[in-house]
């Protein structure tokens, strides 16, 4: 039995790392509590109060909303020691017996437990805020282990000490099968930590052999000769009971990961959206927390198999065919389309090919529609047309050279940001060798180059253990480790890199080593600094401003809990509508268009700030005073409420109309940037968005 819990115990750990597969989070439970036997188990087979031991685990398959399905996996260890037995037999009444009384016989030695591993479906709901109900039923393994016991009736006969034992049962070692529904209520006392308490009724079976005294005769009334007790014989009869217990636990709990199906009412994520409504006579709060790491999908892909990244070939002929595989959910009837480019120094377009198929693989004929194709260095890449799932771009050279040439080992780390930019550093091995000649790096188009998604170059700078790139001896096979940091903004989705080599043979015969090679996942980044930063609007108002029915003042204070030494406003979105939706005519002037206007501004006080204004559309309605970013900078350090008072104009009611008969409601998305490191112009960014009416 023994081995048996090994094997389910280390399934439950192994199902713990499955993070990927579900929308919720994995949740392990400690603790401990009381298992109470009740009925017939805990009367005629004296099973007693248990001390509870639990560890258990949470493994979630879906979830929706504030509602969660999944796994429930539960591991009880149960034992109680000796106590005395309120249900102990009866002693037999002696003629000229005295001090007659019945005693547990082994109270020192006796000792029972329960070993119990489940597993069942848990359903997960909130109440309130926080609290979580969640009904659940395990079902599995049990293993009762129980003493011996023996009850002895002790008296004084004729002066003498005398004892009888008048009952007893065999101890119990039996593994059988239980079943428990139960209900557990879950409350947070952190991101990940949590409380929680559980109550299960469980039932099994149990089964032993018990011992009962008879008196060797009958009495005619209830007392009993001494002769006939001490002379009596034993009954045995094997028994079954039904064990039903109510097991109660609490403990604490510790989740893995993080759940984007929840979304605190008041947490925003630096870069997005999160709509508030609130009436604008009321004043708003709301606390912007960095964000956690992103909860990773498998996504269907295409990964490209022949020719394998960086093949060599001496021409056309020697390319055998183009081949990929789908993972992921398959596509019906899919139709693919494949491009090959050669490229140039500075990738560089020369010339580019294409085909179509149905199937996985090509032949290079119905791509480059010739027997020969030219020396030179190509991309290529397959994608399916109804889904426009596209893969990796891979490459391969043509060339009367021998050369291997490869990059292994790239790892690429995301170093923390630089404003709203990523900064990454990737590493990587440059193998190489060539009866044709050194790989060098002397001839200008050569050397390193690093691009984006659409192939625009990328600034990078090499750095330790390598910061130039060095010359490998062709004669031996040679590695050379490099590393690089690049600035990535945030519309960049992959980083592509190459290492270009001289031409080798000074002939019209190009013999040009190089490689190259996508990483198209880029890593979560983290700024520790950000994350750890808590940005307020405490208490923030929305009032019409009496000089204009288009403007709007949205004041209250920013609150950080770190010193700042700027803060940028930036109008990201606005939106509207009216009701009737004729009584607004709209934008009818720049200044309406969710614009932060002057005079009325003010951060802090000021109203010193650095507009990047609108006088370059051209309009001639437009003005120097109206800007969609306005900057506030402080020569020393900010800390505590900092006052806000934003002046934006928005579409308002047509002329003579009012909001009596002109009902019109806003919601205005807002990017707060805040600058923490002066010297080195490092910030954070958050994202807040106001729903009001003109009412």
């Amino acid at each position: 039995m023994r081995h048996i819990y090994k094997k389910l115990f280390s399934c439950m750990l192994i199902l713990l790392q499955l993070d990927g597969f579900t929308q919720s989070k994995p949740t392990i439970y400690v603790g401990g509590g009381l298992n109470s036997p009740i009925g017939t188990a805990k009367q005629d087979a004296f099973l007693n109060n248990s001390a509870a031991f639990n560890l258990g685990a949470y493994l979630p398959l879906f979830s929706k909303s504030a509602s969660s399905f999944g796994l429930n996996l539960s591991g009880d260890y149960l034992t109680s020691p000796s106590t005395n037995f309120k249900q102990a037999p009866n002693p037999f009444t002696i003629s000229g017996a005295t001090n007659s009384a019945v005693a547990f016989s082994n109270p020192s030695d006796f000792n029972q437990t329960i070993t119990q591993f489940g597993i069942g479906p848990q359903f997960n709901f909130t109440l309130g805020k926080k609290l979580m109900v969640s009904p659940l039923v395990n079902v599995g393994l049990t293993q009762i282990k129980r003493d011996s016991i023996s009850f002895v009736q002790e008296f004084v006969y004729e002066q003498r000490n005398q004892s009888k034992e008048i009952y007893s049962q065999t101890s119990i070692s039996e593994s059988g099968f239980y079943a428990s529904p139960g209900l557990k209520l879950s409350y947070p006392i952190s991101n990940k930590l949590g409380l929680w308490v559980s109550t299960n009724y469980s039932f099994s079976k149990t089964s032993y052999t018990e011992r009962t005294l008879f008196p060797l005769k009958n009495a005619a009334t209830d007392e009993y000769s001494y002769a006939d007790v001490i002379e009596g014989s034993y009954e045995e009869q094997s028994k079954s009971d039904n064990i039903s217990s109510v097991l109660t636990n609490f403990g604490l709990s510790y989740s893995f990961g993080k759940s984007p199906d929840k979304k605190p009412k008041n947490n925003l994520k630096p870069n997005s959206l999160n709509p508030i409504k609130k009436p604008s006579n009321k004043p708003s709060s709301v606390v912007f927390n960095n964000p956690s790491k992103k909860e990773n999908k498998t996504p269907r892909k295409l990964i490209p198999l022949d020719p394998k990244n960086n093949s060599n070939f001496e021409d056309g002929k020697s390319i055998k065919q183009f081949s990929w595989k789908l993972i992921g959910e398959g596509i019906p009837q899919p139709n693919y389309i494949i491009e090959v480019k050669q490229f140039g120094t500075n990738r560089r377009q020369l010339r580019s090919y294409s085909g179509t198929t149905k199937d996985t693989k090509i032949k290079p004929t119905a791509i480059f529609k010739e027997s020969q194709i030219a020396s030179g260095q190509y991309e290529w890449k397959v994608t399916e047309t109804s889904t426009g799932t596209s893969s990796t771009p891979s490459y391969f050279s043509v060339s009367n050279c021998q050369i291997d040439f490869n990059i292994d080992s790239a790892k690429i780390e995301c170093l923390g940001y630089e404003g709203e930019d990523r900064k990454f550093k990737i590493s990587f091995e440059s193998t190489y060798s060539s009866v044709s000649g050194d790989l060098t790096y002397a001839i200008p188009g050569s050397g390193l180059t690093v691009y984006d998604q659409t192939y625009s170059a990328l600034s990078y700078t090499l750095v330790s253990p390598n910061p130039t790139l060095l010359t490998q001896v062709g004669a031996t096979t040679t590695t050379v480790n490099y590393s690089f940091e690049v600035t990535a903004s945030p519309s960049v989705t992959s980083i592509g890199f190459g290492l270009q080599g001289d031409d080798l043979d000074p002939s019209p015969i190009l013999c040009q080593p190089g490689v190259s090679l996508v990483l198209d996942e880029l890593p979560d980044c983290y700024c520790k600094e950000c994350d750890d930063m808590v940005l307020n609007f405490d208490d923030f108002t929305i009032t019409p401003n009496g000089a204009s029915d288009n403007l709007y003042n949205i004041n209250g204070s920013i609150n950080v809990n770190v010193p700042i030494y700027a803060m940028e406003f930036q109008v990201q979105s606005y939106a509207f509508s009216a009701i009737p939706a004729a009584c607004t005519a709209g934008v009818s002037q720049i200044e309406q268009s969710g614009m932060i206007t002057m005079p009325g501004t003010t951060i802090n006080g000021s109203s010193s700030l650095q507009l990047y204004n609108e006088s370059a559309s051209g309009s001639p309605s437009s003005n120097d005073n109206i800007t969609k970013i306005i900057k506030y900078s402080s020569d020393s350090p900010l800390t505590g409420p900092v006052p806000i008072n934003l002046n934006i104009g928005l579409p308002g009611p047509l002329a003579g109309l009012d909001s009596s008969c002109c009902a019109i409601s806003y919601t205005v998305c807002i990017k707060v940037k805040v600058y923490y490191d002066q010297a080195n112009c490092k910030s954070c960014v958050f994202t807040h968005c106001f729903e009001f009416t003109n009412q």
